[in-house]
């Protein structure tokens, strides 16, 4: 029960983290980032037990990185679950972008399977 305590946490971390992404102009200071809420969304990051390392990366550079407990840039980090949260995040903007028609979809769709050979 603990683990899902954690995960559901952590889950809820990721609509925070687009909020920042998708601050309005009228709060953005001149780097493009509301530090205030830059600042809170760590603060309450920070409050998480077991998570260990929170980085904000815009534009391919890492604003702002902070670790926790046994965290550290040079230690590797367990993600398994982030990972399956990201790539519905993905798949959400992927079907709203049209690139992907429904959850129903089947991968064969973006395969050619007729020259394929699975034996």
């Amino acid at each position: 029960m603990k683990n899902i305590s954690n995960f559901l946490k952590q889950l809820l971390l990721v609509p925070l983290f687009v909020s920042l992404s998708l601050c309005s102009k009228d709060s953005l200071t001149e780097s493009g980032i509301d530090t205030g809420k830059l600042n809170d969304a760590f603060a309450q990051a920070q409050q998480f037990t077991g998570l260990k390392s929170l980085t904000v990366v815009k534009d391919g550079t890492i604003i702002k990185e902070q670790y926790w407990g046994t965290g550290a840039a040079s230690k590797p980090h367990d993600v398994r679950s982030v990972t399956k949260s990201v790539v519905g995040i993905l798949i959400g903007i992927a079907i709203d972008k049209g690139f992907i028609k429904s959850t129903d979809q089947t991968i064969e769709d973006f395969f050619d399977t007729s020259t394929a050979n699975f034996t």
